[in-house]
């Protein structure tokens, strides 16, 4: 068999075999269907019914008591989701805080017409700083040095 000959064969024998994966990827995926977000996530969070589930059967619980448990967790569930909205506004406006405190230290530095030109890339938006889709996947800023 001469090279040219063996070449034309390993490419159709790659693009079959991509073909192939290929078809079983779309088949596959249609067959199972989208995935399903992970317990925890997306506001989810763990099943009061199946928690007192396991703790009924690993603690003997009696009847009454698993329908307790039941309504604690539920109870809870409902306290933890107002907590963390709780906590993303706080974390948030403490986050509008910060870039307002950086942008003041930063304007404080420029002359006037630098500043005039600072508002307008800033109005511009984060794109004007950080372009591309990789924009926040840098390193984390160094930590401060510990002080003597």
């Amino acid at each position: 068999m001469t090279t040219r000959r063996a070449a034309v064969w390993f490419a159709v024998f790659a693009v079959v075999v991509f073909a192939a994966g290929l078809a079983s990827g779309v088949l596959l995926a249609r067959l199972l269907g989208p995935p399903r977000p992970l317990a925890g996530f997306f506001g989810r969070g763990p099943n009061p019914a199946r928690i007192a589930d396991r703790l009924s059967g690993e603690l003997s619980l009696t009847p009454d008591q698993r329908t307790q448990v039941e309504r604690i967790f539920t109870a809870r569930r409902e306290q933890v989701r107002r907590m963390h909205r709780d906590l993303r506004a706080q974390a948030r406006s403490r986050f509008e805080a910060e870039q307002a405190s950086l942008r003041n230290e930063i304007r404080a530095v420029l002359t006037p017409e630098q500043q005039v030109k600072f508002d307008a890339m800033l109005k511009a938006g984060p794109e004007r700083f950080w372009p591309g889709p990789g924009r926040f996947l840098g390193a984390p800023p160094p930590d401060d040095p510990p002080e003597p």
